[in-house]
This record gives C-alpha cells, sequence and structure tokens, in this order.
C-alpha cells in the first residue's frame, strides 16, 4: 500500500509538502505538478476519514436506528440518507432492536468515530435512556424535529378519511390498532375525533395481534361492515384472513388504513388508504441536523399534504 511517505519520496518533496497538496494548502506551482504526477503513476488514495479529522470534522453523520422490518422508517431514514448525500455527508446506522443498552453502544460508538451529528430514529431519549449521559455531538430525533408537523398531518390524514368514509356512506367504523408505531404516529385519537364530527357515526376499537390469528373470529363476530387500521401491513393482513374465510372484500367487509405501504396497490382487492410523505421526513430530519452543525438557522418547511389513495377495498351504501 502506497503511504504518503512515499509520495514524498519519490517525488523529492518533504512529507509536510505532500500533505499540504492534499489538502489543498499552498505550495509552488512547480512542486504541485511534481507531486501530482507521482500520486497518479502511483494510484494513491488519500485517507479522507484522517484528512477530516485534521480538519476537525468528518462529513459522518451517525444514525441509531430502532429496527430495519419497518417499511415507514425505512422510508424517513432514504430521506435523510439521500439529503445528506448530496450535501457532502454520508450516513453511518447503527441498529439497536429497541435495545437501551444497545442505543448506548451506538452512541459510544459514534462518538469514538468522531461523528459531526446524531439522528435517533425513534421517540426522545428520555433520562432513564443511559445514552442521555454521554457527551455527544449534536442530535436530532425523528419525534423531536417532526412533532409539531407530524400532527398536523395526522389531523389532515384523519380528516381525509373520515370525510371519504362518510361521504361513501359509513356511519359505523371498527377501528384496529396494533401495526407499526415505528415513528409514533397516534392517528386513532385524530381519527375518531374526525368520525364524530359528524352526527349520528358510532366508533369501536379494538387491537389486533399478529401471532393470535384467531383473535379476528372476536373481531368479525360483532359483523363489522367497515373496519379501519392504523397501518397497510395490520389491515393486508386481516383482509388475507377475511378472504380466506369467504368473506367479501368491498361487499361484505370494506377495510381502509394509513400510510400507503407499497403492497396496498398490488393486493387485490386494492386497499384504499392515506399517504404519508415519509421520504419528505427524512429530509427534513437531516437538513434540521445540518442547520444545527453549521450554525444556521432552521427552516421549517412545510411537508407535501398527505394524499387519499381511493382503490377497491370501500363499498359504497345507501345507508348504514
Amino acid at each position: 500500500m502506497v503511504t504518503i511517505n512515499d509520495i514524498a519520496k519519490q517525488a523529492g518533496v518533504a512529507k509536510s509538502t505532500v500533505s499540504r497538496y492534499l489538502n489543498g494548502g499552498s505550495i509552488s506551482k512547480r512542486t504541485a505538478a511534481k507531486v501530482d504526477k507521482v500520486v497518479k503513476e502511483t494510484g494513491y488514495i488519500p485517507n479522507s476519514f484522517a484528512q477530516s479529522l485534521k480538519a476537525k470534522e468528518t462529513k459522518m453523520i451517525g444514525a441509531i436506528v430502532p429496527r430495519l422490518d419497518s417499511y415507514y422508517l425505512n422510508s424517513v431514514i432514504d430521506g435523510a440518507d439521500t439529503y445528506l448525500y448530496n450535501n457532502g455527508y454520508r450516513l453511518m446506522f447503527f441498529h439497536t432492536q429497541m435495545n437501551d443498552r444497545r442505543s448506548e453502544d451506538a452512541m459510544r460508538l459514534f462518538i469514538a468515530n468522531k461523528v459531526d451529528g446524531i439522528i435517533y430514529f425513534g421517540d426522545k431519549i428520555d433520562e432513564d435512556n443511559p445514552a442521555s449521559k454521554l457527551k455527544s455531538p449534536p442530535i436530532v430525533t425523528s419525534q423531536q424535529f417532526v412533532d409539531e408537523q407530524l400532527y398536523k398531518i395526522q389531523v389532515q390524514s384523519a380528516e381525509l378519511m373520515a370525510d371519504y368514509l362518510y361521504e361513501m356512506g359509513h356511519r359505523r367504523v371498527t377501528f384496529v390498532d396494533g401495526g407499526d408505531h415505528s415513528l409514533d404516529f397516534d392517528i386513532a385519537t385524530q381519527f375518531k375525533k374526525a368520525f364524530f364530527n359528524y352526527k349520528g357515526t358510532f366508533w369501536q376499537e379494538t387491537r389486533f395481534d399478529f401471532e393470535d390469528r384467531e383473535s379476528i373470529s372476536s373481531l368479525l363476530a360483532d359483523s363489522p361492515r367497515l373496519i379501519v387500521c392504523s397501518d397497510d401491513i395490520l389491515t393486508l393482513t386481516l383482509m388475507k384472513e377475511c378472504l380466506d374465510r369467504g368473506i367479501d372484500i368491498p361487499k361484505d367487509i370494506s377495510f381502509a388504513s394509513f400510510g400507503n405501504h407499497p403492497t396496498a396497490e398490488i393486493f387485490y382487492p386494492g386497499l384504499t388508504t392515506v399517504h404519508y410523505p415519509y421520504f419528505e421526513f427524512g429530509e427534513h430530519l437531516a437538513a434540521e441536523l445540518l442547520n444545527i452543525i453549521q450554525n444556521k438557522d432552521s427552516e421549517h418547511n412545510e411537508y407535501e399534504n398527505p394524499q387519499l389513495v381511493e382503490r377497491q377495498s370501500i363499498l359504497y351504501i345507501s345507508e348504514d
């Protein structure tokens, strides 16, 4: 492996001169040409990490990720990674499996590697989390940053769905929770409030356990005409169970959800859902961190509004 010492010897200059050349320092054109010639001939690749340490920045951002099996969370991470890459930064991942001890390990690793900042994809780091005791570079958490905008999107999404279902003739809803809460979307509260804005509406709420598929029997015992779930994967699971039992969707039971997972369109009948701007969440989260690192004012841009995606899972009924 070619080193900076080898470059200096072959170019006939001091090691410090080669270092200045590699870091964009001031040296004569003649000397720069000699060093450049040797660098190209040897194929020398500078250690960018070492260079960044000398410059007191690494252009690296640490990402503490609680889980890897969430489409929604992965979409947010994708947005953050894309934004950081386009702005000259790289994202390092540490998967914690939702374990506080692993969160602490992640923080120690990132601090040791001198990352410029950390994105904590999850809830706020409370005092009980050992990671909160560590002296670290700037940190933003997904919940800390998007809370205000997230609330607005939840309200808009709930109103979109409530308006649509009411227009489709539905007055009774069975809401099922128990899905992916990686981003802590409390859509149930907002949807219930929006649905009850209409007179003559009725609400029933329950939970579904993925590991206890027989729990669907108790869910179906009351013969619901409309089931709305907190996320698409949960909804599609219930829809499959119903289809396996010979239940016609949407003739016997209508289904709706929130999130717009890619499989919601592939599944038949297609699932009516609300699309959230997850990728934009990630972009704004990364932008906020870079503003902190670079001592710039925050730019709280508005997110794209959620959109209702109508498919085949909702039946129009003239009366309930």
